[in-house]
């Protein structure tokens, strides 16, 4: 694996603080106090530089190392970087000036008494490392530094450095997973799944599934053409569901938001960013669709459009939409539909069609389900049906049982004429 692929993928999604930084961040304005609480809450290492003002060696190091990109990508990543003055002069800033009593007991803590002095502390603001001097290259000061880090960092940094034995790529993945590195996970579960000889196996295909992120990662040829065997592992419709979602994320998002970018929060939660493009020339976003993946257009433009027009707020297009589609959207789908225009939409003529297909969900095709009685419910209190709408959320309750007890509160506020949405 190339290295300047591996640090640019990492740094692109995962290193805010490295991007657009030619060399080493270091800390303006911030306490010791502060700089520990700011390293502890991102979980990084601390980085300090011990100087002073006089010394010759310190600067060459100021002049020739810390500015090298190589060395920012090492730092800016891992560690809360701060310079730390130890002498005191007439020119001192203020900034400097409040550093005065910290520095001392740094300079006392830990023994200074040669310039400069690399003090390095994990994320819980414990020494773990020192270097002493200046170094000649940065390639030399780097892997003197590297030594400071430990457990999952280390493991990333080995990574960075273009490690690719399966058997640590399987303990980084590990490691990630548990950490919750959101960023991190997809990149090692790739890389790992590129030394693999069957990726259909249930292991594999389980790390397809929170791997697969892009056209080109090599799960989404797997999910393509062995989407049966994937379900059977990963759950029923679960391929194509993770294959139409990288399509739109790849393919349409940029023609729906300039610069449109998705963060994913976990557990479902995602948002997203970029300005909404108010021109969407949407047979060019069919004609694309239709010329690479013909067979899911249909179902990627069914989740594209009520997306756009959610952004746009124009609930009435949206509404119209839906109910051009309605025959093709299953149960679960049109209650949610249904829900976004009781939550968002104050025109009565959305609501009114928003109130048919609860109604249709409630009383015909799955009466007694009590998430689709507390939309039919809600969508009759703001049409002005107040009275029906109390009747059937206490029926909801009485289906829901204890785990409808919130909707009590829901009840009183009907009955006290507030809002519900």
């Amino acid at each position: 694996m190339k290295i300047k692929l591996l640090i640019a993928l990492l740094f692109m999604i995962g290193g805010a603080q490295a991007q657009n930084v030619e060399g080493i961040k270091f800390e303006q304005g911030l306490s010791w106090e502060q700089v520990q609480k700011k390293a502890k809450k991102e979980n990084k290492y601390i980085f300090v530089d011990v100087f002073t003002t006089w010394c010759g060696p310190c600067k060459q190091m100021d002049r020739d190392i810390f500015p090298k990109k190589e060395v920012g990508d090492f730092f800016n990543t891992y560690f809360v970087s701060v310079k730390v003055q130890a002498d005191t002069t007439k020119k001192d800033s203020e900034d400097v000036k409040k550093w005065y009593k910290d520095a001392q007991a740094i300079v006392r803590t830990y023994n200074v008494d040669s310039y400069p002095v690399y003090l390095f502390f994990n994320p819980q603001g414990e020494l773990v490392h020192r270097v002493n001097g200046a170094s000649p290259t940065a390639a030399v000061f780097i892997s003197k530094s590297e030594l400071a880090l430990s457990g999952y960092q280390k493991q990333k940094w080995d990574f960075m450095k273009g490690v690719e034995d399966p058997a640590f790529l399987s303990e980084l993945l590990k490691s990630a997973q548990l950490m919750n590195d959101r960023e991190l996970i997809p990149i090692a579960a790739n890389a790992y799944l590129k030394t693999q000889k069957d990726l259909t196996s249930a292991e594999n295909l389980k790390l397809i599934a929170v791997s697969t992120q892009k056209i080109t990662d090599p799960g989404f040829a797997v999910l393509r053409s062995h989407s049966a065997k994937a379900n059977a592992v990963l759950g029923e419709g679960v391929s194509e569901q993770i294959t139409t979602t990288v399509i739109f994320d790849e393919l349409v998002l940029p023609k729906l938001r300039v610069d449109g970018r998705k963060k994913d929060y976990g557990g479902g939660m995602v948002a997203y960013t970029g300005i909404v493009n108010e021109q969407v020339d949407w047979n060019e976003v069919d004609g694309m669709l239709t010329k690479q993946f013909p067979d899911l257009k249909d179902k990627i433009i069914m989740t594209a459009k009520p997306m756009y027009f959610q952004w746009t707020q124009n609930w009435t297009e949206y509404t119209n939409y839906i109910l051009s589609v309605k025959n093709k959207i299953d149960n679960p789908q049109l209650d949610s539909h249904a829900n976004k225009l009781f939550l968002f939409s104050d025109d009565k003529e959305n609501l009114k069609t928003a109130l048919e297909w609860a109604a249709e969900l409630a009383t015909q095709k799955e009466k007694g389900n009590p998430k689709y009685l507390y939309t039919y419910a809600n969508l009759l209190y703001k049409i002005g049906k107040t009275e029906e709408a109390i009747k059937v959320m206490s029926h909801t309750i009485e289906l829901a049982g204890a785990e409808g007890q919130f909707l009590e509160e829901i009840i009183e506020k009907m009955k006290a004429g507030e809002k519900t949405w």
